[in-house]
């Protein structure tokens, strides 16, 4: 199943909402997420990310989370990857990616 632009960002929450549901009932391992909170208002940001966490917690999934918000994927992350053109520039834990000045200047703009 792909994600697909919603018409309205209410639809976005009720999409997740009912694929959480499916998550429950044939207990995937990995799920992945390319851009969740394009387009969206930051209120729904928050609840799309919220979501997000619920779905990681409680059902143990491994998230594969492709965002260019850096300050919310960086918060919903465990490991993070940061790309630029294509290629790998940076990885670590979140706290590590936060405290590196050197990193947060060249590519985040948090």
């Amino acid at each position: 199943m792909r994600l697909l632009r919603y018409a309205r960002n209410d639809e976005l929450l009720d999409f997740l909402r009912d694929y959480q549901y499916s998550l429950e009932v044939t207990k995937p391992q990995l799920m992945m997420l390319d851009e969740p909170s394009q387009g969206l208002a930051p209120v729904l940001v928050q609840s799309v990310f919220e979501t997000i966490q619920k779905m990681q917690d409680e059902l143990g999934l491994t998230i594969l989370l492709v965002e260019q918000n850096a300050d919310a994927a960086l918060n919903a992350a465990s490991y993070v990857y940061i790309m630029h053109e294509g290629l790998i520039k940076a990885e670590g834990k979140p706290e590590d990616i936060k405290g590196s000045q050197d990193i947060r200047e060249a590519y985040l703009v948090i």
